[in-house]
């Protein structure tokens, strides 16, 4: 009976300590100092669990981001687990992001932006692939090979496209793409194409500039030749 008893209050006392293991969502990992804000950040080494926003010595917001990442932060590799503040909309208050994937040139993120003290996720932001993050805006780059249909022993034809992609917010906080820099070369008449495609009001992306350049022109004009495997 004694025993059953121990076994008891051993069992309530280990639920206890994983309840409140739980509710704190780990380990206090690093505690940042932004420019508006201090971020107390809580979970393990497969990524924040939570990250707790202070300003001055109040406490403002929890955030849960709900993610994993690709591989754990081990040893003396940890880079604030992947944990980032700064201005991503450049409306002048304080976002971050956390990194969710670390492969390179598929590096991936997190993005919560600040309204009004308030933090959410953004979820177009957050499914880019490899984004730069410049001065309020996000910047992705594509590259993609085009193949054009042939007859028989005719050599092959194909479009080589680079994108620039420029995406931002609008006054009203939506994330739009801003312009698309696009650098072609086409096999068929050995000729570069560099366009600029803006959005119309109702967001469709038109050709508002094409400049054809001949490949002995290239340099004359900031571009270097394709490299077919990017």
């Amino acid at each position: 009976m004694k025993a059953k008893k121990l076994f008891l209050v051993f069992l309530f006392l280990f639920v206890l300590v994983f309840s409140l293991s739980s509710c704190a969502g780990g380990e206090e990992l690093a505690r940042i100092e932004g420019a508006e804000y201090t971020f107390r950040l809580f979970g393990g080494a497969n990524g924040i669990s939570r990250v707790d926003i202070y300003r001055g010595e109040e406490k403002q917001e929890s955030v849960k981001p709900d993610y994993r990442v690709n591989e754990p932060w081990l040893g003396e590799d940890k880079q604030d687990y992947g944990f980032r503040a700064f201005d991503i909309d450049g409306d002048g208050d304080e976002d971050f992001i956390i990194q969710t994937n670390r492969t390179e040139g598929a590096e991936r993120y997190r993005c919560f932006i600040n309204k009004e003290g308030s933090f959410s996720l953004e979820k177009k932001l957050s499914a880019l692939v490899a984004p730069k993050f410049v001065d309020g805006t996000v910047i992705v780059e594509t590259f993609d090979r085009i193949e054009q249909p042939t007859y028989n022993n005719e050599p092959p034809m194909y479009e080589l496209r680079r994108d620039e992609i420029v995406y931002g917010f609008t006054e009203h906080g939506r994330f739009v793409i801003k312009q698309v820099n696009r650098f072609s070369y086409f096999s068929e008449t050995d000729i570069y194409r560099y366009s600029i495609y803006l959005p119309d009001e109702e967001g469709e992306l038109y050709s508002d500039s094409d400049k054809w350049i001949y490949p002995e022109d290239l340099e004359k004009y900031g571009f270097e030749p394709f490299d077919e495997n990017n």
